[in-house]
């Protein structure tokens, strides 16, 4: 399925031209200032990437990178000027924008770009995934047992876990060593 890329540019020409060179390998939309990109991508749930210029009217781009992340901080949004600064670079990548690419834009520059976004979005998505997966495995561990001497050693376990204390088992073989260590580490910090 394809990936898709919302274009915002108060320039149409370039608009335009983005959406055609992109919409071979992209579900494209388009937007002509910081407020209809907000509507677009609150009608269209699949808004992967958002490529947008800086200065617009109405809305620049930092305060619709805010109004994004606000709703959704899964959404990429990758800013390109034609004003560059240093300081508007830092402020967008401090807001969370993924890059900022100077205009007149290196169309190869900018796909490499794109694609790089969508493998750190889908990276970062399995990451988060992976580590749920984790924790749950781990949470729901139970050490086999009802008496008193289990019931010890799960409250210890939870104690344990939410400290920054390093911590040594000790037992028999095949007594659960390993399975205590595994669950205090995937539940402490």
């Amino acid at each position: 399925m394809k990936s898709s890329v919302l274009i915002v540019d108060d320039d149409k020409t370039i608009r335009e031209e983005l959406a055609g060179y992109l919409s071979s390998d992209y579900i494209t939309y388009t937007a002509s200032n910081g407020r209809e990109a907000i509507r677009n991508i609150n009608e269209n749930n699949d808004i992967e990437i958002v490529l947008s210029d800086l200065k617009m009217p109405e809305m620049d781009g930092i305060e619709m990178l805010k109004k994004i992340h606000d709703n959704n901080k899964d959404i990429v949004t990758i800013f390109m000027t034609g004003y560059s600064t240093i300081e508007s670079a830092v402020e967008a990548m401090r807001r969370g924008a993924y890059d900022y690419l100077t205009k007149p834009l290196d169309l190869d520059k900018l796909e490499i770009t794109i694609k790089n976004a969508i493998d750190n979005k889908k990276l970062r998505a399995e990451n988060i995934m992976l580590k749920q997966r984790i924790r749950e495995k781990y949470d729901s561990v139970t050490l086999v047992g009802n008496s008193n001497q289990i019931s010890d050693i799960m409250e210890l376990i939870r104690r344990v876990s939410s400290t920054k204390a390093t911590v040594l088992v000790l037992g028999e073989s095949g007594t659960g060593k390993e399975l205590v260590a595994n669950v205090i580490h995937y539940n402490s910090s």
